[in-house]
Order: structure tokens, then C-alpha cells, then sequence
């Protein structure tokens, strides 16, 4: 039996590249199919590096992961489950769900973990039990503050 894993904590400063995604292998610990984890944050902020991060903590290939601003979604398979990967930063608000990206049919699948880049393009599409991740260019880096919404 695995033992658990660190709490994570509410903030934390991340100097460089290296250590967003470390932070990403250590949130990988704590996720499980079916979660949804909403990451937020400026251009440039670090999310497809914290996702390459959550990759390399699932077991999926983390040199494979890339923005996909442009196909707009991708799916890395993992040791024990998959990771969809959504960016909604071009979808005008809403038109995803409706359009490329049949985001209610993702959520449905209890197999998968789903990322979501710009979660505010989903309005009230998204599940209440989530994952927050904000992060955000700091003088020293970046900083990364966590809200779990997955229980209660």
C-alpha cells in the first residue's frame, strides 16, 4: 500500500520552470480518474508546464505534452489512466462545449483526469468538485496557490 501522499500547500513560490513542474508531479499524487483539475492564470503563466508536471506524476509521457491553444485539446495515456488536456483560451464562451470540445461528454468518463486551461470559456459547464490551480508571474517567478473542491 502506498503511504499518502504531503499536503499540499495553499501557495507556494515557484522560481523557475523546473520547479512548476515538480509542483505538477506532486499534485499528480493527490488526483484520481474522474477529477478535474481547472487551472488559471495569465499567457505565459506556467499551466502547460505544470501540466507536463501532472503528466510525468501520472506516468504519462511529459516530452509528448505541448499547449494545445492550437487542436485545442490532447490526451496523454498514462500508467493507470489517461489525461485530457483542454485549452479553452480560443473558444469564444461556451461555443467549446458546443463545438470541437464536447466537454459534458469528457466529464462523463470516471477514467479519464481532465485539465482545463481557461475554465472560465465553460460557464456553467463545469463540475462543483474540483481542483482549483491558479498560477501567477511574481518578481521572483511565479506564484501557485491551490484550492481543493473535491470534497463536501
Amino acid at each position: 500500500m502506498k503511504p499518502a501522499p504531503r499536503p499540499l500547500p495553499s501557495s507556494v513560490e515557484l522560481p523557475d520552470a523546473d520547479a512548476t513542474e515538480s509542483l505538477g508531479e506532486r499534485i499528480a499524487l493527490h488526483l484520481h480518474p474522474g477529477d478535474c483539475v481547472l487551472l488559471h492564470g495569465d499567457l505565459g503563466a506556467g499551466k502547460t508546464t505544470l501540466v507536463r508536471g501532472l503528466a510525468r506524476g501520472l506516468g504519462c509521457d511529459a516530452d509528448q505534452v505541448s499547449s494545445p491553444t492550437f487542436v485545442t485539446m490532447q490526451v496523454y495515456e498514462g500508467e493507470s489512466h489517461s489525461l485530457v488536456h483542454i485549452d479553452a483560451y480560443r473558444s469564444s464562451s461556451g461555443t467549446a462545449s458546443r463545438g470541437a470540445i464536447d466537454l459534458d461528454e469528457w466529464l462523463r468518463r470516471p477514467e479519464m483526469l481532465i485539465v482545463i486551461e481557461w475554465p472560465e470559456r465553460f460557464p456553467g459547464k463545469l463540475p462543483s468538485r474540483v481542483f482549483h490551480l491558479s498560477l501567477e508571474h511574481t518578481a521572483t517567478g511565479r506564484l501557485a496557490t491551490v484550492r481543493d473542491e473535491r470534497q463536501g
